[in-house]
């Protein structure tokens, strides 16, 4: 009797300590906060050799989308090219896109990555051209990050 007397006390107390454990982990769950990579961006695309062929503030929408307008110089050439782009929730570049806008023709493509105060990564197009491009946050502070 004193053995099985202990056995359910001692599950008992297993299963209010697995309680009370599993409370306290979906509290710490909770807390986990995706980053924010939405608002303003300075962004700056560079060719093979540094040069610097685009810059642009962007903004980066609450969903993560990027869509704007702007000229890109490749060989004393303007290209007014719209570049758009998701940024997942891990900071990932998807979908990332050049399309030269006289021709409406999909020109290129955007590969990379964010945190929540830069982004970089790289850009290719079918001219047989390609570089990086940076991104740094213009619309918070770093302190206002943390």
């Amino acid at each position: 009797m004193e053995t099985k007397k202990r056995k359910i006390q001692f599950l008992f107390t297993f299963l209010l300590m697995l309680f009370m454990a599993s409370g306290s982990f979906a509290k710490n769950i909770s807390a986990v906060t995706e980053p924010d990579y939405s608002g303003a961006w300075d962004f700056y695309f560079y060719d093979a050799a540094g040069k610097v062929v685009a810059a642009k503030t962007l903004a980066v929408s609450e969903d993560g989308s990027i869509s704007v307008k702007g000229n890109v110089y490749i060989d004393n050439v303007v290209y007014l090219t719209k570049i758009s782009a998701v940024v997942a929730p891990d900071g990932k570049v998807k979908e990332g896109e050049l399309v030269y806008l006289k021709k409406l023709e999909n020109v290129g493509t955007i590969t990379g990555s964010f945190t929540e105060t830069e982004g970089k990564g790289e850009w290719k197009n079918y001219l047989g051209k390609s570089g990086t491009w940076k991104a740094t946050r213009s619309d918070k502070k770093v302190k206002d990050l943390e």
